[in-house]
């Protein structure tokens, strides 16, 4: 009758400098990357169906495009308002 237990073996501990990929790439620089990807093809209306109006996806750019100048501007104001 064989023996069904197992041996234990240690397993080396992981490099604390590694990263978990692998690839030597930083993982906040990927995140960005990805964020920054999936942004602009937000911001630039990609993720519309090709059934959609043409003007409705400029409107939707355009849209976009005036609500980052509102944040811009209102960040802006907050900082000379309570900061300066």
């Amino acid at each position: 009758m064989a023996s069904t237990r197992r041996s234990f073996r240690p397993r080396p501990a992981p490099d604390a400098g590694a990263s978990p990929k692998g690839d030597g790439d930083l993982f906040a620089t990927a995140t960005a990357a990805r964020v920054t990807l999936r942004n602009g093809e937000h911001s630039g209306a990609r993720e519309a169906n090709a059934d959609v109006d043409p003007a409705e996806i400029w409107g939707r750019r355009v849209g976009r495009a005036l609500g980052v100048l509102a944040v811009a501007m209102l960040g802006f104001y907050l900082a000379v308002t309570y900061l300066f």
